[in-house]
């Protein structure tokens, strides 16, 4: 059974968004990947624009930043694009590091407002 839930896949989004807030790095291609467990349990990999790993300070401040996103209660917006449609609109930024496979003809797209927005071969 695939761990992914719809609230996990909001989790991690909200987590890349406060990251890339508070560290400053872009959101577009800097997903290195995003693994789901059983029991609510995932993890993302992001690449920094610094060799630096986030100090402890650093990481409560992105913390404090998710909690603030999850706190405000912000809409999440999903929906399905022709790919072609989504790269002519949003270019490349809306991609992961790694490459969606080029047989994918449709996109579901994650949007918080300010937050993240985020393209995935999958559902969300």
């Amino acid at each position: 059974m695939d761990p992914r839930t719809p609230a996990m896949n909001t989790a991690l989004e909200i987590i890349k968004g406060a990251l890339s807030g508070v560290i400053g790095f872009p959101i577009g291609r800097t997903t290195l990947g995003s693994r789901f467990t059983e029991g609510n349990h995932g993890r993302i990999t992001v690449q920094l624009s610094s060799p630096d790993k986030p100090s402890p300070e650093m990481m409560l401040k992105v913390q404090e930043k998710v909690d603030d996103i999850v706190n405000q209660d912000l809409p999440c917006f999903v929906f399905s694009i022709a790919r072609k449609k989504a790269e002519d609109d949003y270019g490349d930024a809306m991609y992961d590091k790694f490459e969606v496979p080029a047989d994918v003809t449709s996109l579901s797209i994650f949007y918080i407002e300010g937050v993240n927005f985020h393209a995935s071969p999958h559902n969300f």
